[in-house]
């Protein structure tokens, strides 16, 4: 039985006292990337520039979002916590964020990528609080795209030191903003797939200047293929014995890769393909096929701008008017080849062929342009990358890939019981030098429809 002598027998409270009313816990309880892109959708399903934004928050202890993030600068965030201890007195502090990034800190020294945040308010009676925290230092500016298993480790410190969990989130490091101009038919728009694929080519690369990850990624094109004929002939025996993986490359739009907001007709299984399931992102896929000089640019203008290269990109169809055969002709879309004589008709010849002969199409090697990526850095040089052709020594003029402009008819051949091409005449240009040329631009703006015609030196 307790009495009044036992009450006054027990020690006065002081602040050492166990049962003292103090903070337990401090908990980091979701993250979200406030300097990311917010481009990044959630399709990994495949090539069409569909899915949902990832929702916010970016981690917690239920989910983590992927993340899209330029390099070269810091990284922004919003981090709600939780104290713990009702009735314990708040306290400042604070939060710290140990990252697993090192920033190049000088010659042979590197530095972990911090987080601090002075000042915060660790307060009990609040459910639940935030703070918007950056990084102590900029990502590095010459870091190569990259995919990124990016944690953190958070630590709260007041009057003692709390582990507050650690984040993790895969992020994409890029070259800059990506590029979405919303136009299909160029791959636009920004997809978790298109992300990892854009973001590994790159890296394959083993590349930091934006010129040299543009030649490198033309060299995975060595030629250009304009239908199944020109294809190797293990592939296409391989083809023929599955029938199936041949159907899958027409569904995809080989070798045009072009079936965003088109429908095309199959000449021999009159089924409809398309519209929209990805465009030249369907090339990718289908790599080891090839595709046109056209789908190839697109491509890798459409990589290009999913990791916001830096420099300009532009598309440059380059043919001819055999009125003027050697003023070459440069356009931002695609043309045929024409000529004075309207019963004749026109295209530039790939491979050697002569004047009266008869030849097949694929003898000839037909074509209507050569599609050019003209691609300008950020210090202002200009390279000039083929489809299927690769980057042009600088003394060489774009027109001279083909042998030729040729004039022809088309003649019937009774004893293949088909058509081939009588040539009438032939512009040659292999060969010749860049002076033997003059150059004409014409550009057509898709906002104001119009176009705009100027005369250049190569």
């Amino acid at each position: 039985m307790a009495t009044n002598m036992d009450s006054a027998n027990k020690p006065a409270k002081t602040q050492d006292t166990p049962d003292k009313k103090e903070i337990t816990q401090v908990r980091v309880l979701s993250v979200e990337f406030m300097s990311d892109h917010k481009l990044l959708k959630d399709n990994q399903a495949d090539w069409k520039n569909t899915g949902a934004l990832y929702k916010k928050p970016d981690w917690n202890n239920s989910h983590s979002n992927p993340i899209s993030h330029s390099r070269g600068e810091k990284i922004q965030l919003k981090v709600k916590f939780k104290v713990w201890r009702s009735g314990a007195a708040p306290e400042s502090g604070t939060l710290f964020g140990f990252s697993n990034i090192r920033v190049p800190m000088g010659k042979d020294k590197s530095k972990q990528l911090l987080f601090i945040k002075k000042g915060v308010n660790f307060d009990p009676g609040k459910k639940i609080d935030e703070v918007v925290l950056e990084s102590k230092q900029k990502l590095p500016a010459t870091m190569r795209v990259r995919r990124h298993r990016f944690e953190i480790r958070w630590i709260a410190k007041g009057k003692k030191q709390y582990q507050a969990d650690t984040s993790k989130n895969l992020i994409f490091f890029t070259l800059g903003n990506p590029r979405d101009n919303g136009n299909p038919f160029k791959g636009d728009g920004v997809t978790f797939k298109r992300m990892n694929l854009a973001v590994n080519w790159i890296r394959g690369t083993n590349e930091r200047k934006s010129m040299d990850i543009v030649e490198k990624l033309f060299d995975k094109f060595p030629v250009y293929v304009l239908s199944f004929n020109d294809l190797e002939e293990d592939q296409q025996t391989y083809l023929r014995k599955h029938p199936e993986i041949k159907e899958e490359l027409k569904r995809a739009g080989f070798p045009v890769y072009m079936m965003d907001g088109v429908s095309i007709k199959d000449p021999d299984t009159k089924s409809i393909y398309g519209p929209d399931i990805g465009g030249p992102w369907l090339l990718a896929e289908y790599q080891t096929y090839g595709g046109e000089c056209q789908a190839i640019v697109r491509l890798i203008q459409a990589i290009l701008n999913q990791v916001g290269s830096p420099g300009k990109a532009g598309e440059r169809y380059v043919n001819a008017n055999a009125g003027k055969p050697y003023e070459a002709i440069f356009r931002n879309y695609g043309t045929e080849c024409t000529g004075p004589n309207v019963k004749r008709k026109y295209i530039l010849a790939a491979h050697p062929v002569k004047v009266g002969h008869l030849y097949t199409q694929d003898e000839v090697g037909v074509n209507n342009y050569e599609a050019y990526l003209k691609f300008t850095d950020e210090n202002g040089e200009i390279g000039w990358f083929g489809g299927g052709v690769g980057k042009l020594p600088r003394d060489q003029h774009p027109i001279t890939v083909f042998y030729a402009l040729v004039e022809y008819e088309d003649e019937y051949v009774k004893k293949i019981k088909g058509w081939k091409f009588r040539i009438t005449q032939l512009w040659k240009y292999k060969g010749k030098p860049r002076s033997a040329f003059t150059n004409k631009e014409i550009l057509y703006d898709e906002n104001t429809r119009t176009s705009s015609e100027n005369t250049f030196v190569y």
